[in-house]
């Protein structure tokens, strides 16, 4: 299928060897082509690949990209660094790093935290002296979940030299962190004079399960602000504590609804089930925060699938979720609202309540208005809509089969690479019959190409191996750049919330690549060759990476 376009005079260049040296000549003088061309005559002669020199034409091309003045070739160099999974790109990461670019640092600061080596303790050392507050952050973050011997100081040093009102960001960090240093300064914060710092303490030590500060949580449980009650209430529930019995029964009959309803939630886990009627009926009010408080509640299925019904969008949304989360199958009448994209352009965000006892989902139309000047975060919102597929993921088999066929047929195309990626991993025979069902589908050509990438990697019987050369050769010029914003540490949804784009046919192209570079054989090899010599030259510098992890 492929054709090597060899240069004519390179055949008199090689026998049985190949001139290294030559070849890393060219790639310095941007002779690209020539360089891959004359190494496929060597291959192509000796029926062999040699692996050494096609991990050194990786990493010079990716050397070139990293050194470059232009912001896009060093961004899919770094790109191109971090798909490699190949410890030599470290060095690449680096240069990224210490780029004067923010952004090139924050994406360089992303690829870096997945890496296991002392050198990225040092270089997160030396991002917390970033004149960027957000690289700052996000490298406290990494540093407190590595649990680093300096986290704590780092991270107290810098909760210090902020204005206060930055400092409720911080009990997280500390929590994470868990070590007794972090912990001393937890209980420091538990007491601070700023009420939402106490609330975020108590909310983080809830994340962490850190029942040792049950005695403070419970003195707090009367003396403290109506917002830092609602947490307060929640703890004592989520903690088992038995002694607060009395004082959350009093807290259910306030006036306030978010406080009533954080006691009741934590009556509710101390066993007095009867409660559960009561949040039922404050959820039949329209409560949002009710709402979501009943998918943790057994035998709720009922109440909610009433709500989805309702007229207002933000009930039926929360409703809808609450029910997924409960796994009842009947979710699968309602959940195109919560999954489907039309013409209302509905985006999600997480919405709390001051006192962080309670979440929900507020559901915005970004169809008629600019969503920037109305602070829509759309990756947010796509990030939720993802949180959304997994959790259909955890209903019975399927149900879950039912609902994917629902996202094929009507085409809903952001969401197809990750419920391939899930049908994939299932890999029962009825999720392998569904994907060969739609690798098949008319007038679909994401869908077609996403379910034969998902039936090649299971290495399923029939021509999809074939399918997706001719997409690549097809979309060979296509750029791959246009990488997605990070989402900030504090607003991740999911662990992998970060995508590389939301252009469908470049992170399809990634994907593709990827899949190839994983197969390591001489096939794939070439063909991510032929797509660097004569492919779009700005991808060059991220196939190399796939290059490198080809022949590692």
């Amino acid at each position: 299928m492929y054709k090597f376009l060899f240069l004519i005079f390179s055949t008199a260049l090689f026998s049985t060897e190949i001139d290294k040296s030559f070849l890393l000549y060219l790639l310095h003088k941007n002779q690209i082509g020539k360089c891959i061309s004359n190494y496929q005559v060597y291959s192509y002669e000796n029926n062999e690949d040699d692996y050494t020199i096609l991990g050194e034409i990786g990493m010079s091309l990716l050397e070139k990209g990293i050194d470059s003045d232009d912001i896009d070739t060093q961004t899919l160099s770094l790109l191109g660094a971090s798909l490699s999974a190949n410890m030599r790109s470290f060095d690449i990461l680096k240069k990224g790093f210490l780029k004067k670019e923010p952004k090139i640092q924050m994406l360089a600061l992303h690829f870096l935290s997945r890496i296991e080596d002392e050198r990225v303790d040092d270089l997160l050392i030396h991002a917390m002296r970033s004149p960027y507050l957000p690289i700052r952050m996000e490298a406290a973050f990494y540093l407190s979940e590595k649990k680093h011997s300096h986290a704590v100081g780092q991270v107290e040093a810098l909760m210090h030299r902020l204005p206060a009102q930055f400092r409720p960001f911080f009990p997280s960090l500390f929590a994470l962190n868990g070590t007794n240093e972090a912990i001393a300064i937890m209980k420091r914060l538990i007491h601070d004079p700023n009420t939402y710092v106490r609330i975020e303490s108590i909310h983080a030590l809830l994340k962490h399960n850190r029942d040792d500060f049950l005695p403070t949580i419970r003195k707090r449980l009367v003396a403290s602000s109506s917002q830092e009650k609602e947490i307060c209430c929640l703890a004592a529930g989520f903690f088992q504590d038995k002694e607060s019995i009395p004082k959350l029964e009093k807290l259910s009959l306030s006036k306030n609804s978010e406080i009533s309803l954080a006691a009741m939630k934590a009556l509710y886990l101390l066993g007095k089930t009867s409660y559960q009627t009561k949040i039922e009926s404050l959820a039949l009010t329209k409560n949002l925060f009710a709402i979501n408080a009943l998918s943790e509640l057994k035998g709720s299925e009922d109440t909610l699938y009433i709500l989805t019904f309702d007229r207002d969008i933000q009930v039926r949304i929360n409703a809808t979720y609450a029910l997924l989360k409960r796994k009842d199958p009947r979710v699968v009448e309602k959940i195109e609202e919560l999954l489907f994209h039309d013409q209302r352009e509905l985006a999600f965000a997480p919405v709390s309540s001051l006192g962080k006892a309670h979440m929900a989902f507020r559901c915005i139309s970004n169809s008629y208005q600019d969503t920037k000047n109305r602070r829509i975060n759309l990756p947010l919102s796509f990030a939720i809509k993802e949180k959304f597929l997994e959790e259909a993921m955890y209903l019975d088999y399927k149900t879950f089969l039912k609902i994917a066929e629902k996202l094929f047929k009507k085409e809903q195309n952001p969401l197809i690479p990750q419920l391939v990626a899930l049908l994939q991993n299932l890999k029962g025979t009825e999720a392998i019959d569904l994907l060969k069902k739609y690798a098949h589908k008319p007038g679909a050509p994401l869908i077609r190409t996403y379910c034969q990438l998902a039936l090649f990697k299971l290495k399923e019987d029939g021509p999809y191996q074939e399918k997706v050369f001719q997409f690549i050769e097809k979309n060979i010029n296509h750029e791959l750049i246009e990488l997605q914003p990070i989402l900030s540490w504090n607003e991740r949804v999911m662990e992998h919330s970060y995508r590389l784009t939301n252009k469908e046919t470049t992170q399809l192209l990634v994907d593709c690549f990827s899949a190839l570079a994983e197969r390591k054989n001489k096939k794939s090899i070439h063909c991510i060759l032929d797509a660097i010599k004569s492919g779009n030259p700005k991808n060059r510098y991220a196939l190399a990476g796939l290059l490198l992890r080809a022949v590692e």
